[in-house]
């Protein structure tokens, strides 16, 4: 059963080094379409499930937002955090990391990355966001130094 190569030599070895180890943020970024700064971060701690990115739009204008998942699904009653600005949210986590992490996260640092390296940074140093929408709190959970985000 020998032929002749399909794929020049040493391409097999990085596509399947590749599928063995993808980058870090692939997985990520597929399911981020919309660049949701805590997208796949931000947890209801209330319900213990995800709160995800959406909008809505009125007059050509953009009103994006987080909602619990167990909100959406089951019904508005069940849970108090229900939805929040993806602006005030967004704010208030970096609000943190500034006071946690001024030489990353200062204003001009900040401002100065685009969206898509933004929410890399943030991804590679924040495991979990808990939102208590009873008591309008937030928790962060930061990742161990030099721990790897897992696609």
């Amino acid at each position: 059963g020998e032929h002749a190569a399909i794929l020049a030599p040493g391409t097999w070895d990085r596509v399947q080094s590749l599928i063995a180890h993808p980058a870090p943020m692939a997985h990520r970024k597929s399911r981020n379409k919309h660049l949701a700064l805590l997208g796949g971060l931000l947890y209801c701690e209330y319900c213990a499930t995800r709160m995800v990115y959406s909008y809505s739009r009125k007059n050509d204008r953009t009103y994006p937002y987080y909602v619990c998942l167990n909100a959406q699904r089951k019904g508005w009653a069940t849970c108090p955090a229900k939805s929040l600005s993806a602006r005030a949210i967004e704010e208030s986590v970096l609000n943190r990391l500034r006071d946690a992490q001024p030489a990353m996260f200062g204003p001009s640092e900040w401002e100065h990355m685009n969206r898509t390296r933004q929410v890399e940074v943030m991804g590679n140093l924040v495991e979990r966001v808990g939102y208590d929408g009873a008591a309008r709190q937030i928790s962060i959970r930061f990742r161990a130094v030099g721990e790897k985000v897992s696609a």
